[in-house]
Order: C-alpha cells, then structure tokens, then sequence
C-alpha cells in the first residue's frame, strides 16, 4: 500500500522532470518537506534537491522554509536547522565545481534569518 509520502514523492518528481525553473522546485520542496518533516526521509530528500540548486535558488529554497515553516506553525529550532544546514552542506561536498565556501555562507545566512533581519529593517 502507498502512503502519503510516496504519492508526494512522485508528484515531486514528475514535477521536477516537467517544471524547470528552480525556484517553483525550491517552493515545492519546502511544502514537501513541511508536510513531511517528521518522517526520516525528508530530510535527505530536501538536501538532495537544494544541494543540486543555484547558490541564488538555494538561497531563496532556504528563506522559503524558513518564512512558509513559521507560517504553517512548524517551529524549526536551532537544532534542526543546524541538521538541515550539515544535510545540504554534505550533499554539495559531494559536488564537483561548486564553490562550498559560497554555498556554506548563503546557507549560513538563509538559514539563521539573517535575510527576515534585513526585510523587516528595510
């Protein structure tokens, strides 16, 4: 029998081989992964398709979670945001002609609300 996360998984999927922009991938990721968050094997799943992004898509996929987690009342903790930022972190490891140290620092930043800071100051 199928469950839920293997149906949002192939619509995922048939999603990412049709649709090719990556910030409508990032933003269905992100509901993906908020409704999925519990399970184990998002987690993986949701670095897998960020580590494969643009540093300025990543970067957008981050800021996205972080706003769309608050607001689907899913408190992302210090802690899990640091389980996510090492997930993504080892999958672009494995990447070759990615600039980690860029990758790490837009992470770094996306994923600690720097860029909710500047929005709510500007």
């Amino acid at each position: 029998m199928r469950n839920d996360f293997d149906d949002d998984v192939k619509f995922f999927l048939d999603i990412w081989f049709i649709e090719e922009s990556q910030n409508f991938i990032g933003e269905k990721i992100v509901d993906f992964y908020i409704k999925h968050w519990s399970d184990k094997r998002s987690l993986p799943l949701f670095s897998k398709v960020v580590s494969c992004m643009s540093l300025a898509s990543m970067q957008s996929t981050i800021h996205s979670l972080i706003v769309n987690s608050e607001r689907s009342g899913l408190k992302l903790t210090r802690e899990h945001k640091k389980e996510i930022a090492i997930s993504v972190l080892i999958d672009l490891s494995s990447k070759d002609n990615v600039d980690i140290d860029s990758y790490r620092k837009e992470l770094i930043r996306s994923i600690s609300g720097y860029y909710l800071t500047v929005e709510k100051m500007g």
